[in-house]
C-alpha cells in the first residue's frame, strides 16, 4: 500500500495510520497517496521605508539651548549639594564664545554630551524634546562612542569656531543636503535626523 500524506501538514504517514504522526490531524481513507500540492507563498511586501529627514539648523539650535539650560542647572545644583556654590559652572553665560576658557565647564560639558549621545541612542535631553537624534551619516544607525566623543569635543571646547569654520567650508552639495554644519560633525561622520 502507498503512504498517506497528511492534508494539513504534508507529513508522509504509514498507510494504516488513522491520525497524522506529524501533526495529529485525522486521516481519512480518501487522503491522497501522493504528496499534496505545495503552493509557493507570495513574497511578503514591506512598505517603502520613509525618506530620511535631516534636522534643520533651527531644531538643532533649540536643542542645544535646552541642553545648555539643563547643563547649567545641573551644574549649579551639583555645586549647591556639595557646598561649592556655583563652582562647577561659575557665572556661565550664553555668550557662545569661540573657545571655552573655563576647562572645568568644558570637561563637564564634554561628559554631558558624550554620555547622553553614546548611551542614549544619539539623543541628549534637548534632542529628545525636539524629536531629533545623531546618527552615523553613512549607515543611519546609532553612533559609536568614538563618534560621540568627537562630537562632544567640538561642542564642549570650541563650538563657536566649529560652527563658523563649518559654515564657511560647507560648499559640497551633499553636506548641505545632510545639513552637516560643524567640522567635528564631518570628522565623526554623523548627521542629525528627525525621528518620525
Amino acid at each position: 500500500m502507498a503512504s498517506k500524506f497528511c492534508p494539513v501538514c504534508g507529513y508522509e504517514n504509514d498507510p494504516t495510520n488513522q491520525f497524522c504522526a506529524g501533526c495529529g490531524a485525522a486521516l481519512s481513507v480518501s487522503d491522497s497517496p501522493s504528496p499534496p500540492e505545495v503552493s509557493t507563498p507570495e513574497p511578503q511586501v514591506f512598505p517603502e521605508s520613509s525618506e530620511i529627514t535631516y534636522a534643520s539648523d533651527g531644531d538643532r539650535f533649540v536643542a542645544f539651548i535646552i541642553d545648555s539650560i539643563l547643563f547649567g542647572l545641573a551644574g549649579k545644583l551639583f555645586g549647591l549639594m556639595f557646598g561649592l556654590p556655583f563652582l562647577l559652572i561659575g557665572n556661565m553665560s550664553f555668550d557662545f564664545s569661540l573657545v571655552v576658557d573655563n576647562w572645568t565647564v568644558a570637561l563637564a560639558a564634554f561628559l554631558y554630551f558624550i554620555l547622553f549621545e553614546a548611551l542614549n541612542k544619539g539623543q541628549t535631553p534637548g534632542k529628545m524634546a525636539l524629536k531629533i537624534k545623531t546618527v552615523d551619516s553613512e549607515t543611519l544607525s546609532a553612533i559609536t562612542p568614538a563618534q560621540a566623543a568627537i562630537n562632544a569635543f567640538g561642542k564642549a571646547v570650541f563650538l563657536g569656531l566649529d560652527i563658523i569654520i563649518g559654515l564657511i567650508t560647507r560648499e559640497d552639495k551633499s553636506l548641505k543636503e545632510k545639513n552637516t554644519i560643524r567640522i567635528m560633525q564631518r570628522v565623526s561622520k554623523t548627521s542629525v535626523v528627525k525621528i518620525e
